[in-house]
C-alpha cells in the first residue's frame, strides 16, 4: 500500500465515507478508497477482504488526526450488530445492506484491533485517555453517511464484544442488536472442522484479558483448554457481555440465530424497524426470496439455504458428538456459578411458535 500521498482536506476526511479507515499502525492511520459500490461488496472489510475502489492507500500521521477528530462536534449515532459468530451476521448484515436506505460495514478492522489491545496489555502500560481518543476517532468516522437519511450499520466482530461498556456511550442514540446462539449450536458451529477448532483456540487466547475479569472464570488456564472447552469457555465470556451490556444500554435489543434462520422476514422486517432503516414488506420478500438467502453468507459461489444448514448441523451434531459432550460438560461447573438465561431479555420480537401436532 502506498502510504506517501498527501493528507486529504480534513473536511472531505470527517464527512465522506470514501476514505475508509483500514487499520493502525503505531503511528500511522491508513485509509483505503471506497465507494458506496464498494462498500456493498465488501463482505468483510479488513486488509485481507475489503473490496477497496482503488488499491492505493493513504497514511495519516496519527496524533494529527486525533487532534482534529477531537475538535469534531457530537458523532452520528451508529446501529449495531453484536454477535458469537458463525451465528448468522454476515447473513443478518448483508441483508439489511440496502443502498439509498442503509451504509453496512462488515467486521472493521480498527474496531478489533482496539478490543483486542485493551484485553492484551497491562494495566501498568496502558494509556486509557489515548485508547478512547482512538475509539472516539473510529467512531466518528463510521458514522459518516453518503445521505443523511441513510443509517450506517457496523457488523462487528467477537472481540469487540469485550468493549461494548465504553463503545456504546460514544455515539448519542446509537442501537444494537446481540445476535446470540445456545451453547450446544454454538459448539456445533465452531467445532466443525479442525481450521474452525484452531480459530476458536486462538480468539479465546487473544480475549484471555477479558475471560479472567469474568469472576466465574478467573481461575481458567485459557492455554491450557482443549477446543471443546475453549468453544465453551469463549461462548460463557461473550454471553455475560450480552447480559450485562442489556442491564445497562436499554438501546439494545437482543435476536437468538434459530429465530433469524427461521424467520428470516419477520427478522429483517423488525430489524429494519428498530434501525430507522426504510425497508418495504416488499423489499424484505424479494430479498429473503432472492439469491442471498440461497448462497452462502460468507462464500456466495456455495449453495446454501436454511434446509442445508439445518441438515448440516444435524450431520455435525452427530459426527462430533465426542467434542460437543466434552464442551457442555466443561461449562457445567462454571455455568453453575452464573445466573445466565437461556433465553436473553429484551427480544427483538416474540418468536412464533411451531405448530403442535
Amino acid at each position: 500500500m502506498n502510504t506517501t500521498a498527501p493528507d486529504p482536506q480534513w473536511e472531505d476526511l470527517f464527512r465522506n465515507p470514501d476514505l475508509y479507515l483500514l487499520e493502525f499502525t503505531e503511528q500511522q492511520a491508513l485509509f483505503i478508497r471506497m465507494t458506496r459500490e464498494s462498500y456493498y461488496r465488501s463482505i468483510f472489510t479488513d486488509r485481507q477482504r475489503i473490496v477497496p475502489a482503488h488499491p492505493e492507500g493513504h497514511g495519516i500521521n496519527l496524533d494529527r488526526l486525533l487532534e482534529r477528530s477531537d475538535s469534531e462536534s457530537e458523532q452520528q449515532p451508529l446501529r449495531y450488530i453484536f454477535h458469537l459468530a458463525h451465528g448468522g451476521s454476515t447473513l443478518l448484515a448483508r441483508a439489511l445492506d440496502s443502498p439509498g436506505h442503509s451504509l453496512v460495514i462488515r467486521e472493521p478492522f480498527p474496531l478489533r484491533q482496539l478490543a483486542a489491545e485493551r484485553l492484551a496489555t497491562h494495566p501498568m502500560l496502558f494509556s486509557e485517555e489515548r485508547w478512547m481518543r482512538r475509539l472516539r476517532l473510529v467512531t466518528g468516522l463510521l458514522g459518516r453517511r453518503y445521505q443523511e437519511s441513510e443509517p450506517v450499520l457496523v457488523k462487528a466482530n467477537v472481540p469487540v464484544n469485550f468493549i461494548l461498556q465504553e463503545l456504546l456511550p460514544l455515539n448519542k442514540d446509537s442501537c444494537g442488536l446481540l445476535l446470540y446462539s445456545g451453547l450446544t449450536q454454538y459448539l456445533v458451529a465452531v467445532l466443525k472442522s479442525p481450521d474452525h477448532q484452531r480459530w476458536v483456540v486462538n480468539v479465546l487466547r487473544q480475549l484471555a484479558g477479558g475471560v479472567k475479569q469474568i469472576p466465574a472464570l478467573s481461575s481458567v488456564m485459557v492455554d491450557k483448554l482443549t477446543p471443546p472447552q475453549a468453544a465453551a469457555c469463549l461462548w460463557i465470556a461473550q454471553m455475560v457481555q450480552f447480559v450485562r451490556a442489556l442491564d445497562v444500554f436499554p438501546n439494545l435489543r437482543s435476536l437468538q440465530s434459530e429465530t433469524f434462520f427461521d424467520q428470516p422476514a419477520d427478522t429483517l422486517r423488525a430489524a429494519a424497524g428498530f434501525m430507522g432503516i426504510e425497508m418495504t414488506d416488499d423489499e424484505v420478500k424479494t430479498i429473503v426470496a432472492g439469491e442471498l438467502f440461497s448462497k452462502h453468507a460468507k462464500n456466495p459461489g456455495q449453495v446454501y439455504d436454511n434446509a442445508a444448514r439445518k441438515e448440516e448441523y444435524r450431520r455435525q451434531l452427530a459426527d462430533n458428538q465426542p467434542l460437543i459432550s466434552e464442551g457442555l460438560k466443561w461449562a457445567e461447573g462454571y455455568l453453575s456459578q452464573l445466573d445466565l438465561p437461556e433465553v436473553l431479555p429484551r427480544a427483538l420480537f416474540a418468536r412464533k411458535r411451531a405448530p403442535t401436532v
